[in-house]
């Protein structure tokens, strides 16, 4: 049982003594015995009766008041959380609009660093392709240097003997 429901059956319980207390009264006074023919103990009882249906009445008001006043500070806290959870759930969804924001913004950056990724890949293919054909390129170069070396040597050799022929032949 809540702390609410509880305080609502106690309230319920004083009000319906009050009430119960309020009934023996009314009916001592619907006998319309008039006050000096009953007996001293019947006076005492009425008396007593009446006190007691007076004090069940004002404790069961004290009871109501309290009850009330409970039941506001319950409400009032109830409505302080609830304000609190909507400001929870406020700021909740702001950050997954801000997140939201964030992940298609990384999704956006992807796909931007994706095609620089391929330029670069591109740009590297074609310069692995151009070292490719400068390295042959440099290949022949050296093939010619080396062949042309061949013949330059051979010349010096041809010229050597070509002079050593016209020395001898002067």
């Amino acid at each position: 049982m809540s702390r609410l429901e509880q305080r609502t059956a106690e309230r319920n319980e004083a009000m319906q003594a009050a009430a119960a207390a309020e009934a023996r009264a009314k009916a001592l006074e619907s006998e319309k015995v008039p006050w000096q023919q009953l007996t001293q103990q019947q006076q005492r009882q009425a008396q007593q009766a009446a006190e007691s249906a007076e004090a069940a009445r004002a404790a069961a008001e004290a009871r109501l008041k309290q009850v009330m006043a409970e039941a506001t500070e319950a409400s009032d806290a109830a409505t302080a959380a609830q304000a609190s959870h909507s400001k929870q759930v406020k700021r909740m969804q702001e950050e997954k609009v801000n997140l939201e924001a964030s992940v298609e913004e990384l999704r956006s950056s992807r796909g931007d660093l994706e095609k620089q990724l391929a330029l670069c890949q591109a740009e590297a293919r074609s310069l692995a392709r151009q070292l490719r054909e400068t390295s042959q390129q440099l290949s022949l170069l050296q093939e010619d240097h080396a062949a042309t070396e061949a013949v330059l040597a051979r010349l010096k050799d041809e010229r050597q003997q070509l002079l050593a022929v016209s020395k001898t032949a002067a």
